[in-house]
């Protein structure tokens, strides 16, 4: 545990510095947290083992109010200023010259694309279970490539909400590719979510363009 400057106070946060020089960076983005919402839950430690096993810088954080982070969950603009500030810190902390990934859970799916939207310095993102009760207008259009991956035992109604969600950002967005991959899962916080995941989450990865092959997409 480490504490980093953050806008309401200090900011509880996890990192690995990859060894390697020039490693890409990923920011990991915590769920809500009524559902497991801080940086230890086993999910998000599953996926933090995968990206440092994948040779990148990895951060993770707790919200305000979450942890030793200061301050009080509010459940929006606040948390995506803490993932901005990790961002801020990591930059500084990590001489990198490859574009940094951000990668949220859930509600902080949702927090990850607004962040994306504002920093730049975001070439690639990884939404895990979105969100889908939240207002995604602000992506109008979406600036750069991204993965979708869903639980489809969570239900028909989300998955058609996501898949809604991905038509549209394609329409807008035509020069980029927005991959969805449905994983027999009860939900993404189950262990048999990460195992069929991991895979994906490598071979998108080390994708050029930001595309999965037929194998990948239809393999869960």
């Amino acid at each position: 545990m480490s504490l980093i400057p953050g806008p309401c106070g200090s900011i509880d946060i996890s990192f690995h510095q990859s060894p390697s020089a020039q490693s890409p960076v990923v920011l990991l983005v915590p769920p809500h947290p009524h559902n497991e919402g801080d940086m230890s839950c086993p999910a998000l430690k599953n996926f933090f083992r995968c990206f440092v096993d994948m040779d990148f810088s990895v951060i993770s954080f707790n919200y305000r109010g979450i942890g030793y982070s200061s301050g009080s969950f509010v459940e929006g603009q606040g948390e995506i200023a803490d993932a901005a500030a990790c961002l801020d810190w990591v930059r500084q902390k990590v001489d990198s010259e490859d574009f940094f990934w951000i990668m949220g859970y859930s509600f902080g799916a949702y927090v990850a694309l607004q962040v994306l939207m504002r920093r730049p310095e975001v070439g690639r993102f990884i939404a895990v279970d979105t969100d889908t009760t939240k207002d995604f207008s602000f992506l109008a259009p979406c600036p750069i490539s991204g993965l979708f991956l869903q639980s489809i035992e969570k239900g028909a109604e989300l998955g058609d909400a996501t898949r809604s969600l991905i038509s549209a950002l394609s329409f807008q967005s035509p020069s980029n590719f927005f991959e969805r991959c449905n994983i027999p899962s009860p939900n993404a916080f189950s262990d048999c979510f990460f195992e069929k995941a991991q895979p994906i989450i490598q071979e998108y990865v080390a994708s050029p363009d930001g595309r999965l092959s037929k194998k990948a997409s239809f393999a869960a």
